[in-house]
């Protein structure tokens, strides 16, 4: 699985990061794919919230990274 992120800063600078992790849906049927369409939407349906987990998890750990990339931008400054 790719996650691409692209975050927009508040002075309009774009940040992009392309994650790369292990596949979490996968497999092969026989035959066509026009006639496996319905069977292969309803098993990548199931999978509709480990595949949400597991982009919250490849958020949670780019965070730090691009808390990093912000900061060499625009310097480590707080407000408030």
């Amino acid at each position: 699985m790719t996650v691409a992120r692209h975050a927009v800063a508040s002075s309009g600078t774009t940040l992009v990061r392309t994650i790369d992790s292990e596949p979490l849906v996968s497999g092969t049927r026989p035959g066509w794919c026009a006639t496996s369409h319905r069977a292969i939407a309803k098993e990548v349906a199931g999978k509709t919230v480990a595949i949400r987990d597991h982009l919250v998890v490849v958020a949670g750990q780019d965070e730090a990274m691009l808390r990093a990339e912000l900061d060499r931008i625009h310097g480590p400054q707080r407000a408030g």
